[in-house]
């Protein structure tokens, strides 16, 4: 490469520097794909292919060892990812935390995890508290009116059944009178 100010920066712009100086273009040495962005490049910040093949192993052994990536994967209930997302969202809380706390003895600024962690809690409210309304929603009212019409409509289904088998009336009549006394107190038995 010669000592020209325009040659200086190389076809692409990608120059690596070498100690003591020499400045080579980095497609001339075959690496224009390997160096960082900017003009002058040092030694170090050249990147080993076989250091990114290996962050990159580390990398997909990380993502597929985590909880979170594996419940999806194993495509378990909602339920249960939502579990798994809480944790998660609750270890980095606490990694927040953590990390406010070492600022504050090392005498730094603290306001960024604060107003982080203080978001993330909220989000972390939002989310509990929509679950607990689902939860609520999912509850079965056994004194509702669309329910006591459920079983309405099925007590006579088993009538109607029971008088289709010609069995005698008097005998109907004992089979409801027993279910009558036997379903004392049934919805407390079926509350969830």
């Amino acid at each position: 490469m010669s000592d020209d100010k325009d040659e200086d920066k190389g076809k692409n712009g990608q120059v690596i520097t070498f100690p003591g100086g020499k400045k080579v273009d980095a497609g001339e040495v075959g690496a224009d794909y390997i160096v960082g962005q900017g003009s002058d490049v040092s030694i170090p910040e050249l990147i080993d292919p076989k250091s990114v093949e290996r962050e990159i192993r580390k990398r997909e052994n990380f993502v597929s060892s985590q909880k979170l990536v594996r419940v999806v994967a194993e495509k378990a209930s909602i339920s249960d990812v939502i579990d798994v997302v809480l944790e998660e969202i609750t270890e980095e809380l606490s990694h927040l935390k953590y990390e406010r706390r070492k600022a504050t003895e090392e005498g730094k600024n603290t306001a960024n995890y604060t107003i982080s962690r203080i978001a993330s809690l909220r989000q972390l409210a939002d989310i509990l508290n929509k679950r607990q309304e689902n939860f609520r929603s999912d509850r079965f009212d056994l004194k509702s009116p669309k329910f006591k019409q459920i079983l309405h409509v099925w007590m006579e289904f088993v009538y109607s059944s029971m008088s289709k088998s010609d069995l005698p009336e008097s005998t109907i009549d004992v089979v409801f009178k027993q279910m009558e006394a036997d379903m004392e107190d049934w919805e407390k038995r079926l509350e969830l």
